[in-house]
């Protein structure tokens, strides 16, 4: 009996087994499914478009805009990007038209002041991208055209982030505050090292780093990919290097392009970057 019950335990989990296997193996060929091929036309589209968006309320002004195309769908027609304006930086996504001479790209995004979500379109056409606002009588803003210039990488080792401070709102210090005293929150804040030490040009010692704060390792070490285009995945990383001329974000991958100094640099920093403590600041958000 006991023989039995065994012998039918192993073949429900030989079962529960092959039904992961199956349903790991289905979700791996939706992702390729979903996934473009590097022939796909669609690929010329990929990586960082700006232009000079009219500004809303001052028809002689404008401000910088600037898109990241990441992922189009060929099965689906949708659209995954990043849109930033000034600095600020918000995930958007949109669905993909295909007409005889063009490729149309609606963009989703939610506009803070009008407090409502919004739709941009973008006009791929003879290799130009241009971006188009349609007329709202309602919120009295204009129909806009504006064309969009793509943003060529270009490797430069030795740009830096000049003197901003990178402040990590993601991680603020946990205090305990008492019923009857509030204890504004503090923010790990890079120092002005980060001005000085470049990751790319120069190859650390110990000595290099061993004053140095978590946040200051974290940024030098963020910088390299930064320089080589990376797509950071974080939000405040993101939109702290947008602000910089020389970042165009085009790839999630770049390992194959860090030099060998900043592949060694980078080890130095992670292994810094455990033992380190943070410098923190009060800020008002």
């Amino acid at each position: 009996m006991k023989k039995l019950v065994l012998l039918a335990l192993l073949v429900s989990a030989a079962s529960c087994s092959l039904k992961e296997t199956e349903k790991n193996e289905k979700l791996l060929a939706l992702n390729h499914a979903t996934t473009v091929n590097d022939d796909s036309p669609y690929t010329q589209l990929y990586g960082a478009w700006t232009g000079k968006l009219p500004d809303e309320q001052n028809a002689s002004a404008s401000r910088t805009v600037t898109y990241i195309i990441t992922r189009i769908d060929s099965k689906h027609k949708t659209v995954i990007g990043n849109r930033s304006i000034d600095g600020k930086s918000q995930y958007v996504h949109g669905k993909v038209t295909e007409n005889q001479n063009s490729l149309e790209l609606t963009f989703r995004f939610w506009n803070d002041k009008l407090r409502k979500q919004l739709e941009q379109k973008l006009v791929f056409e003879n290799g130009n991208l241009k971006g188009f606002i349609e007329a709202s009588p309602k919120d009295n803003l204009p129909a806009v055209e504006f064309p969009l210039e793509r943003k060529k990488p270009e490797y430069r080792a030795e740009v830096m982030t000049d003197s901003v401070n990178f402040i990590d709102w993601d991680n603020p210090k946990k205090e305990k505050a008492s019923r009857k005293k509030y204890i504004r929150p503090s923010y790990p804040v890079s120092t002005e090292a980060t001005y000085v030490l470049n990751a790319s040009t120069q190859k650390f010692k110990e000595s290099d780093l061993k004053n140095l704060k978590k946040t200051d390792l974290q940024l030098l070490r963020n910088t390299i990919y930064a320089r080589h285009g990376y797509i950071f995945k974080n939000e405040n990383q993101n939109r702290f290097f947008t602000r910089f001329d020389w970042y165009v974000p085009v790839s999630t991958d770049v390992e194959k392009d860090l030099t060998a100094v900043e592949k060694e640099n980078i080890k130095l920093l992670v292994r810094f970057e455990k033992y380190a403590e943070d410098y923190y600041e009060y800020f008002g958000r």
